[in-house]
């Protein structure tokens, strides 16, 4: 009887080794799942999407991206029912208007806690219905002609880091400063987009630092998010588990700020006839036309996701056009000699003289291409027999990416140069015919993932490029910028969005 006390587990030593079985027989079967089974990729990563989770946390996981693809080819097997693309073919078929892919669970790690519950917003809903119907009401208040609505905005802000830059790097000839351009611009850019939210910045240019540590807040949950959202489940025994949602419940700090707003300025329109020409007042516009769709909720969900996308983007975008051409002095030459010749008006370059500079949108699509915001493929579920470029039909529900890292550095279309930062490719070249020069370009375009792609591509994409237009041509315009070290590289940390820092440059205040 004694023997049998080695082969009678108790209820607890039974219950791991169920559990292990359970994990070991997922494992196998995900592994030998219909299709992906035959895709090459790192062997952990057929079993696990721990692998993912852990690439994601080293911060720099768009350079892992590049490398796979590099090894095994245009498709990629990067988890149990993850496939990474890198044929441009699968675009369309993806991201298309007429694909209609929902969004994996990836994007519920990104879902903000009101009342101890995560809330849905236009980004991260998987529901294609309802993100259509939630965009539709506010939609106009972000196209191209509305632009010149918030351009106001966007030159008082600008004006306010030219002073500051001024009167911090500049003001004494006979000691030259280094600056730490990337936490301005990021300063900047946090600044401007509450400017044109709710017609007030947040401080961080008047104070010259992050204030109330706001910046280090959004850095460390992107961190988070990005790392989860590879293994969404992890998501709800961490921040999403009881515990946390019931600490969420009493704080809810994000989303008092967003009512808060919205009281003030209600409050504020009962006094005054005057309109504020900014996003709230078109939200509670839009509120007001589509009561039964557009709530308080709703409106501090257009709130956050402006400031927090729109803050990141925008500052990732200046600082990668401005590194960029001061690490290809003859690119910042020709640049300056452009704004020069063209003898625009002092203060912050509008929005129509920028449309009228071709190197400067040159040398802003080539930063785009190089360093694109966002460094993660973009996933979506597929549907019943969707199949791979390869012509490998996967089963419905397969998670499936694109990473911009990797199709801006496909040389069928953007040629051999590819790592290198050229903007004349984005011009006509001496002896290219009008059709060729159209045609090339018009490839390029077409596989441009800076702001996305389809019904959920970013909705501040033309806020963001106006902002983007206006500060850099008005940065050169004012200063003569230069790398403090010109053979010193910047620093990157990818989680979600690829941050830059390090750049530090000395600046001079140009004659007029």
């Amino acid at each position: 009887m004694d023997s049998l006390k080695f082969v009678i587990l108790p209820p607890s030593g039974f219950c791991i080794i169920s559990i292990l079985a359970l994990i070991a027989l997922y494992a196998v079967t995900t592994t030998l799942l219909p299709g992906l089974r035959s895709l090459p990729g790192p062997y952990l990563a057929k079993f696990t999407d721990g692998w993912r989770l852990y690439k994601v946390y080293c911060g720099n996981y768009e350079q892992t991206i590049i490398e796979l693809h590099q090894r095994y080819g245009d498709i990629v097997r990067i988890g149990p029912n993850a496939v990474s693309i890198a044929d441009p073919a699968a675009l369309e078929s993806i991201y298309g208007l007429k694909a209609n892919y929902r969004k994996s669970k990836f994007y519920n790690a990104f879902m903000q806690m009101n009342k101890g519950k995560p809330v849905e917003s236009f980004f991260t809903t998987q529901n294609i219905s309802w993100h259509s119907a939630i965009k539709r009401p506010v939609s106009s208040a972000y196209s191209m002609t509305t632009l010149t609505d918030y351009e106001p905005h966007v030159n008082e802000v600008i004006n306010q880091l030219i002073e500051q830059l001024t009167v911090g790097y500049c003001s004494d000839i006979n000691q030259v400063q280094v600056c730490p351009i990337a936490s301005w611009i990021h300063f900047f850019s946090f600044d401007v987009i509450a400017k044109m939210t709710w017609s007030d910045t947040i401080g961080f240019l008047e104070s010259g630092e992050d204030v109330d540590g706001m910046i280090r807040t959004m850095e460390s949950d992107m961190d988070y998010f990005a790392t989860v959202g590879q293994m969404p489940w992890v998501d709800n025994l961490i921040r999403k588990n009881p515990v946390a949602r019931y600490v969420i419940k009493k704080t809810s700090n994000s989303a008092k700020f967003g009512l808060d707003k919205i009281q003030q300025r209600r409050e504020k329109t009962v006094l005054s006839s005057d309109e504020q020409t900014d996003f709230l007042s078109k939200f509670l516009k839009a509120a007001k036309a589509n009561p039964q769709l557009v709530d308080d909720q709703a409106i501090v969900s257009y709130m956050v996701t402006n400031l927090v996308a729109g803050s990141d983007t925008t500052a990732i975008s200046i600082r990668a056009v401005l590194y960029y051409l001061l690490k290809t002095p003859s690119a910042y030459k020709r640049l300056r000699d452009e704004i020069d010749q063209a003898s625009l008006p002092e203060g912050p370059v509008s929005w129509a003289d920028s449309q009228k500079l071709p190197y400067l949108n040159a040398c802003i699509k080539e930063a785009f291409r190089m360093h694109p915001a966002v460094g993660v493929p973009l996933e979506r579920l597929t549907q019943s027999g969707y199949k791979l470029p390869n012509g490998v039909q996967v089963p419905e529900g397969t998670i499936v990416g694109i990473s911009a890292w990797v199709i801006h550095r496909n040389t069928k279309i953007f040629g051999e140069q590819v790592d290198q930062y050229v903007p004349e490719r984005w011009l006509q070249q001496p002896g290219e015919s009008i059709s060729t020069f159209d045609e090339r370009i018009k490839q390029m375009k077409r596989a441009d993932m800076t702001f996305g792609r389809g019904s959920r591509t970013c909705l501040g994409k033309n806020i963001g490029m106006m902002e983007t237009c206006k500060a850099v041509p008005t940065l050169l315009k004012a200063f003569d910028i230069s790398l403090v070290d010109p053979e010193k590289e910047w620093r990157l940390r990818n989680s979600w969005f690829v941050r830059q820092e390090g750049i530090e440059v000395y600046l001079k205040k140009r004659s007029k």
